[in-house]
């Protein structure tokens, strides 16, 4: 069994909204809830902005049709569908709060100033100085809305009770199958993407096909394979960032499941 998957993704600011403070010697430090951080320009995007905004029309749009006031993303794919920034968890949530005029990631400090050059819109750090400033920081983009719409396949039960206290008022409402259905329905741009990363792992299938041979490790084929993918991405998208990309190489008894590791 042979499977491929090549992955393309394509000094602080001031501190804003609120801060705590606390006694060093003689001083007060403050410490900030969240930071709207700049360090560098916007990176090269993966799709345009015409592209960006056609997806962000889409959810507008039905965001208008069922009284919604702010949508909360908080998945891998949402995120990265609506911002063209895809976060790495590591403990810590992140968030994309799109309104009727703003799009905003919302993402942690340990991350700096990465999201805020990938994401296509705004961008609000929070910081870790007190518990819970993801919420806060959340809020603060949200504001008085009377209709939030969540990822009811993606959030979790405890964050779901903790955006019951932060939005006391509010209705929440289910996005996820609408905005699921949204990215089913390709665009030319993500069409051509799509080809762009077919034809990526062709050279790694010809790779493999050059290295196979009895005797030889599972591990030593798909890494040659994924090697061989990662050159050819960066070749095809010099302004990309290289994540995951993998190859799946199973032989004998470990081709029973589509997702089992290489061995050695």
């Amino acid at each position: 069994m042979f499977c491929l998957r090549a992955g393309v993704r394509g000094v602080l600011g001031s501190a804003r909204l609120a801060c705590r403070s606390i006694s060093v010697g003689q001083r007060e430090v403050e410490l900030p809830r969240t930071l709207r951080i700049k360090n560098g320009e916007k990176v090269k995007p993966t799709f345009t902005a015409a592209e960006m905004e056609r997806r962000l029309t889409m959810l507008r749009t039905d965001m208008e049709n069922r009284g919604i006031d702010a949508c909360v993303l908080t998945s891998y794919h949402n995120i990265n569908y609506f911002s063209d920034f895809l976060y790495c968890y590591f403990g810590r949530p992140y968030a994309l709060v799109v309104t009727a005029d703003k799009s905003t990631s919302v993402s942690a400090g340990i991350d700096y100033g990465q999201p805020g050059r990938r994401t296509y819109g705004e961008n609000v750090v929070y910081t870790d100085w007190q518990k819970d400033n993801y919420f806060f920081a959340i809020n603060q983009l949200v504001g008085n809305s009377r209709n939030v719409g969540f990822e009811y396949n993606h959030l979790n039960l405890d964050h779901m009770e903790k955006f019951k206290q932060v939005f006391p008022n509010a209705s929440f409402v289910d996005v996820g199958d609408s905005t699921m259905r949204m990215r089913m329905i390709k665009s030319d741009e993500e069409i051509e993407h799509i080809k762009q990363g077919a034809a990526v792992c062709d050279f790694g299938a010809e790779s493999v096909l050059n290295l196979i041979r009895e005797g030889v490790p599972e591990h030593e084929v798909a890494m040659a394979s994924t090697a061989v993918m990662v050159r050819e991405i960066a070749r095809r998208f010099p302004h990309a960032e290289l994540m995951d990309t993998w190859s799946w190489f199973q032989t004998g008894i470990n081709t029973d499941g589509a997702h089992n590791p290489v061995t050695s």
